[in-house]
């Protein structure tokens, strides 16, 4: 569950941040460079949702005593 959340928060940050970027090299608007905020914000919550997700499978298990002489 948390895994497609974090696909969709990446993909629609990205669109976002995308269009934003083009739309503010073609027109110059001031406010869109809110949306490239908004966009960038939404990936960086993303690649984080991302490694914790990760965290939680790929830890390594507790090391195992050395055995005794």
């Amino acid at each position: 569950e948390l895994a497609e959340a974090v696909y969709w928060l990446m993909t629609l940050a990205t669109a976002l941040r995308a269009a934003a970027e083009v739309a503010l090299g073609l027109t110059g608007a001031p406010p869109l460079r809110w949306l490239v905020v908004a966009g960038g914000l939404g990936q960086l919550l993303g690649a984080g949702l991302f490694v914790l997700n990760m965290w939680w499978r790929v830890r390594m298990p507790p090391a195992a005593a050395p055995p005794s002489r």
